[in-house]
């Protein structure tokens, strides 16, 4: 969950229009931006609305943790069933969600994994293509 969307949570379960919630802290056009993700609010600004409405800060900083842990999914896990299950398809599914993830190393390791459980799967492990194989041992060497 994005900061934007538990400002609209908490200001709908405050029975608030953007304007009192924004308080005159934000312009209500800013803060209607923040709340459809367009614009970013800055850590002072987010906190002074927070404190104007006596909401809790470590509360709202915990949900937005918490709705967030709660998204990340376990590709290794996904891609070891799918593998155990032969199931090509969810492999394939499962490399297309990898490579919609920003970069990032864990992306890499993911790819990397991913590309291994494939090229075994579809072919013996001898026939794994060298340059995965390299890409493989860099990753794990580093």
């Amino acid at each position: 969950m994005t900061i934007g969307k538990l400002l609209k949570q908490t200001r709908r379960s405050l029975g608030l229009t953007q304007t009192e919630m924004a308080a005159g802290i934000v312009s209500t056009s800013y803060y209607s931006k923040v709340e459809r993700n367009i614009h970013q609010i800055s850590a002072d600004e987010l906190i002074a609305i927070l404190n104007r409405h006596h909401i809790d800060n470590a509360a709202f900083f915990a949900h937005l943790s918490s709705s967030n842990s709660q998204k990340k999914r376990d590709f290794i896990k996904e891609i070891g069933d799918a593998y155990e299950k032969k199931d090509k398809q969810t492999l394939l599914a499962i490399k297309k969600d990898i490579d919609q993830l920003p970069d990032s190393k864990q992306k890499k390791y993911y790819q990397l994994q991913i590309e291994l459980v494939l090229n075994v799967y579809l072919t013996k492990a001898d026939d794994i293509p060298d340059e995965l194989k390299n890409d493989l041992k860099k990753f794990v060497f580093r």
